[in-house]
């Protein structure tokens, strides 16, 4: 149970963490407010392994990018025929 209620808040915070990402704001201000995010929930994070989380959201971010762009192939439209 509290394994599923740590994951649950763990998906919640890198959710929230993703949205401040699109927001335009300067990166220092942007990060004091991520890591405010995991305070408000009971998790300290040292400056180090918020740059760890941010790193893993940028990567994420970059690999959903990755898979969006790629080209689907065409259906075979002449197999029917």
């Amino acid at each position: 149970m509290r394994g599923n209620l740590l994951s649950f808040l763990g998906g919640a915070l890198v959710a929230s963490a993703i949205a401040f990402l699109f927001l335009t704001e300067d990166g220092a201000t942007l990060r004091k407010k991520i890591k405010q995010k995991f305070e408000d929930n009971g998790i300290k994070l040292s400056n180090e392994e918020l740059e760890a989380v941010i790193q893993k959201i940028k990567d994420e971010l970059k690999n959903k990018e990755g898979r969006n762009s790629e080209a689907k192939p065409e259906p075979d439209t002449d197999a029917a025929n």
